[in-house]
């Protein structure tokens, strides 16, 4: 925790960096895999990455 401290609130924080870095080029996840995946496998269910950053044990 001392070499990598986080504020109360880096989850919500890393989230925004993400979106910060991604906002002006929306249309870079067309095409993932995860599309791929979804159409051959119907029952295929997508995770959701802020929630596993919100739902994790890191503190913030």
């Amino acid at each position: 925790m001392h070499a990598h401290p986080r504020s109360g609130h880096f989850k919500e924080d890393i989230i925004q960096a993400f979106y910060d870095g991604t906002k002006h080029k929306p249309d870079s996840t067309f095409g993932n895999v995860k599309d791929v995946i979804a159409d051959k496998k119907p029952l295929f269910k997508a995770g959701n990455f802020c929630s596993v950053i919100r739902h994790s044990p890191w503190r913030g």
